[in-house]
Order: structure tokens, then C-alpha cells, then sequence
């Protein structure tokens, strides 16, 4: 059975009754505020004039893929991310411990207040970023989501719903990628 014959044989078991069981439950997941995504971490926060060489290494210390730039008074400037260190320091031959964050941020990045809905979020993620910044009502940063974040939140709320998908396609990789 192809993927057409399958999602025709859903529609078939499931019809009408079981799509908008399934829309509202998304509905009310994508409503829900961000604060409650539980992997939220605490973000990995440096100054404007800290080095890159120093954000590389709390990176790869804390194995995350963004630190968040904060003034001297704590409030959000930018975030610094692989691409960003790829794109602006690495690929034009920067030297990472005479460059500064500051330098090569991206500045005044999308945020995310902790009353605010997870949809937003995604749409934040439609736009190509993959980190947001959450932050108080002071502009300090609090937390950071990621698209895993997020994709993980969604899959745990609609575990229901996704444990009842028929088998995985047969062009579907047995192991992880880069695993």
C-alpha cells in the first residue's frame, strides 16, 4: 500500500470525526503558552565585547547551537549562532578570539514572552530561525527555545494521535542520520 492508499484508508477508518478530534487538539497545543514547552533551558548569556572563541566554547560545553548577547544591564541585543559563526566569522576568515560578538550578532533577534503561544513560535521558525530567545518583561533573557524544543513538545502532546499512524513508509531510514 502507497502513502495515497494509506492516508485514503485513514480518512476511511477515521473520517470526518477523527480530523477534528485531531485539529482542536493541535489548536489547543499551538494556544497553549510557550513558558509550558518543559525544555526550555536556561540560556548560555555573553556580553557584546566577550570574544567569539568564548561563545564556540560554552557552546560546545553546553551543546547548544545559540548564546544569547546581553548588555552589561542583562538586556537581550542579539543571539549568536552556528550560522552566525559559519557565515560571519569562519567562511570571510575571522579571527574568533580578536572578534566580538558585537560584531557579529545577529542583533535585535525575534523574542518570545512566557505569555505568548507556542504558535507563534513556529511561525518565528517559519522564518528560518531555529533559537528564540524568551524573555521577561525587563527584556532579560530567561529561557531559549529551539525547533527540536518545540517539535519535541508537539510529538509528547499528541502522542495519542500519532501512536495510532500506520506503519512507517517503506522509504523511511532505519537508523538516525549521522548516527
Amino acid at each position: 500500500m502507497d502513502g495515497i492508499e494509506e492516508q485514503e484508508e485513514e480518512e476511511r477508518r477515521y473520517g470526518e470525526a477523527g480530523r477534528d478530534r485531531s485539529r482542536r487538539r493541535l489548536d489547543s497545543v499551538l494556544e497553549s503558552p510557550v513558558r509550558l514547552v518543559g525544555s526550555c533551558r536556561t540560556p548560555v548569556t555573553l556580553l557584546e565585547s566577550d570574544p567569539v572563541r568564548e561563545a564556540v566554547r560554552l557552546m560546545a560545553r553546553r551543546e547548544v547551537g545559540a548564546v544569547l548577547v546581553v548588555s552589561t544591564d542583562g538586556r537581550l541585543r542579539g543571539i549568536f549562532t552556528e550560522r552566525d559563526l559559519l557565515a560571519r566569522v569562519v567562511d570571510p576568515g575571522l579571527e574568533p578570539g580578536a572578534t566580538r560578538l558585537g560584531d557579529v550578532m545577529t542583533p535585535n533577534p525575534l523574542r518570545l514572552r512566557p505569555r505568548d503561544r507556542i504558535g507563534y513560535a513556529f511561525v518565528g521558525m517559519g522564518r528560518r530561525f531555529r533559537h528564540l530567545p524568551l524573555v521577561d518583561d525587563g527584556d532579560r533573557p530567561y529561557g531559549m527555545v529551539s525547533t527540536r524544543d518545540l517539535l519535541d513538545f508537539v510529538v509528547d502532546c499528541l502522542r495519542d494521535q500519532l501512536g495510532n499512524l500506520p506503519p512507517a513508509p517503506a522509504g523511511a531510514p532505519a537508523e538516525v542520520e549521522g548516527g
